[in-house]
């Protein structure tokens, strides 16, 4: 199969990627680029990489179709100015890892999903799962709800005026950075009563914008200070040095 990637979907003008003798596609346009699925059948990589090593401006990256990749699936990027960031925007579509497949998102790297429980699939596939700290995983559906897996993410983004549903079987997550919403009125919904959110940085959702059982506990155990914007949470406890 061929995997052509794109500046834009009307001039469809190939642009840089690389397919080396150790089956590795990096994907290193300093633009956007596209993944598109053309035609039936299966797309599988053994290791695909997006890189932003000397980004002009912020990127992202779009996946149209539904692909597999069984060994790496890395971000990464050499900036730490946040309005250099590199996104991959996976919309609804699934990414399958392989047995001895590994999932990295790197810093300042970001990735977005609107799909119901994509990401919840993608997060099951993958055989380890490496978030930075400096990392976003953006919940963006406008539509649907959203199922958010029991993961170590760096932070957390939620969008749209939809429902983003802590996985109620696995309802154990950690947030090495924030929590916020990032437009509209997203609800972070937690079911399960024995659910515990550790988060180290700030907490930015307010009353409006949560809805969690009153069994669960909000562990705050960050090493240096944290915010927390008025809101109504069940249990809390607090660790850490500050």
């Amino acid at each position: 199969l061929c995997y052509y990637l794109y500046d834009t979907p009307e001039n469809k003008w190939k642009i840089n990627f690389a397919l080396t003798r150790t089956n590795i596609m990096k994907c290193s346009g300093n633009r956007a680029q596209y993944i598109y699925k053309r035609g039936a059948g299966d797309y599988t990589f053994n290791n695909l990489q997006f890189v932003s090593d000397d980004p002009e401006y912020a990127q992202t990256k779009y996946i149209t179709g539904d692909i597999t990749v069984n060994g790496t699936l890395s971000l990464s990027n050499n900036s730490d100015n946040e309005v250099l960031c590199l996104a991959l925007d996976i919309d609804n579509h699934n990414i399958s890892g392989g047995p001895n497949s590994a999932f990295s998102l790197g810093n300042n790297c970001r990735i977005k999903t609107s799909g119901a429980n994509n990401f919840e699939d993608m997060m099951d596939t993958f055989g380890s799962v490496n978030m930075n700290a400096n990392s976003v995983v953006q919940f963006d559906a406008t539509d649907v709800e959203q199922k958010i897996p029991g993961v170590t993410y760096g932070n957390i983004y939620l969008y749209g005026n939809t429902v983003k549903r802590l996985d109620p079987n696995n309802p154990h997550i950690v947030i090495q950075g924030w929590i916020e919403d990032n437009g509209y009125t997203p609800v972070f919904t937690v079911d399960n009563a024995n659910a515990q959110i550790e988060i180290e940085g700030n907490w930015q959702l307010e009353d409006a914008k949560v809805n969690i059982n009153p069994g669960a506990t909000v562990l705050f155990n960050g090493s240096g200070p944290q915010e927390i914007v008025q809101t109504t949470l069940p249990n809390v406890e607090m660790q850490g040095g500050d």
